[in-house]
């Protein structure tokens, strides 16, 4: 397929291509709630955790692109996604990081993104405040 990489625990191959071709024409996370509003202006603003934002540049990923957010404890700890054309290959045992997994099956099903996809989940506290 293409990139084969670990990200979190997960072993993956990734069409690059196919993923950044889809980045490129899609718009930013669009809820208007103020807690998604946050998320992206700390992901516009690149105040999203470290390992979060190495994994989207290497992917070319624009962060304040991502396919899901959702705040789960009603003040800082986000749950969000980014859908990446490509397959999950295998857990791996070395150096998973807690807070990112790869999952087949989300809550969030696309009909127009290109097939075989999966999508990579973090859980992050997001302490920005604009």
């Amino acid at each position: 397929m293409g990139l084969k990489t670990i990200i979190g625990d997960t072993l993956v191959d990734i069409d690059l291509d196919a993923t950044q071709k889809w980045y490129e024409k899609t718009l930013e996370w669009d809820c208007a709630c103020a807690d998604c509003r946050r998320f992206i202006e700390a992901a516009k603003g690149k105040k999203l955790p470290e390992y979060t934002l190495k994994v989207l540049q290497e992917l070319d990923i624009p962060p304040e692109k991502a396919t899901y957010v959702c705040l789960l404890d009603g003040k800082d700890l986000y749950e969000y996604c980014y859908r990446i054309v490509g397959k999950v290959i295998e857990k791996v045992s070395v150096d998973p990081v807690a807070n990112c997994r790869c999952e087949l099956e989300h809550p969030c099903p696309s009909f127009e993104f290109p097939t075989p996809y999966f999508d990579i989940v973090f859980y992050d506290e997001i302490f920005y405040r604009p």
